[in-house]
C-alpha cells in the first residue's frame, strides 16, 4: 500500500485554514484572560490607564509610554473583540468543513485504483467464504441425515456470518453492499442471493 497523504498535504489551503483558525483561538484565549482580569480588578481598583500621565509628558517633552486604556473602556472593547473573534471563527469553520470535502475527494480520486483492487478481492473472498460455508453446510446436512449424530466432527457453526442461504444474513447484506457500490455485478452473487 502506498503513503497516503493527510488532508492537509493533499489540500494546502486547509493547513492555512486550519492555522488561521489556530490563530484565532490563540487571540480569543489571550483577550479572555485580559477581560477576566480586568474584571476582577474593576470592582476592587480599577486602572484609570496612562491617558493622563501621558498627557503631561507630551506637555513636559518627555517621551511617552504606550498609551492604555482605563478599565471601564477597555473592558467594553475586550468583549466586542472575543465576539468578533467568535464569528471570524464560525466563518473559517465553515471554510475549514468545505475545505475537508475537497481534500477527501482528491484524496480517495488518488486512491480509486487501489481501492478497487482491495474492496474487488475482499468481495471475491466473501463469496468464496460464502461458497465454502454453503459446502460445509450441506456435507453436515448430508452427514445428519444418515442418523449420525454431529457431536464426534465438533462442527463449526459460525453463527455471526449467518446461514449461507438467509437472504437476513450477513452474507447477503455484504453482497447486496458490493453489489449497490459496483464492485461486483449481479452475475457475480451467489445463485441463492441473484
Amino acid at each position: 500500500m502506498k503513503a497516503i497523504p493527510t488532508l492537509e498535504e493533499r489540500h494546502p489551503r486547509l493547513r492555512t485554514l486550519l492555522e488561521d483558525q489556530n490563530g484565532i483561538f490563540t487571540r480569543i484565549k489571550e483577550k479572555t484572560a485580559e477581560k477576566i482580569e480586568i474584571s476582577e480588578r474593576i470592582r476592587d481598583n480599577p486602572s484609570p490607564g496612562n491617558g493622563e500621565i501621558n498627557r503631561l509628558k507630551r506637555l513636559l517633552n518627555q517621551p511617552t509610554d504606550p498609551d492604555v486604556k482605563p478599565d471601564r473602556e477597555r473592558l467594553p472593547e475586550l468583549v466586542s473583540d472575543i465576539e468578533s473573534l467568535k464569528l471570524a471563527s464560525a466563518v473559517i469553520d465553515d471554510a475549514i468543513q468545505q475545505e475537508r470535502r475537497v481534500a477527501s475527494r482528491l484524496i480517495c480520486e488518488d486512491v480509486s485504483g487501489e481501492h478497487t483492487v482491495h474492496v474487488k478481492d475482499f468481495a471475491a473472498k466473501i463469496v468464496a467464504l460464502h461458497a465454502a460455508h454453503e459446502r460445509y453446510v450441506k456435507f453436515l446436512d448430508a452427514v445428519e441425515s444418515t442418523g449420525a449424530s454431529l457431536s464426534p466432527l465438533q462442527p463449526v457453526s459460525p453463527y455471526t456470518l449467518g446461514h449461507p442461504a438467509s437472504v437476513n444474513g450477513t452474507y447477503y447484506w455484504s453482497m447486496r453492499e458490493f453489489l449497490d457500490n459496483g464492485h461486483i455485478t449481479k452475475r457475480e452473487l451467489p445463485k441463492a442471493f441473484q
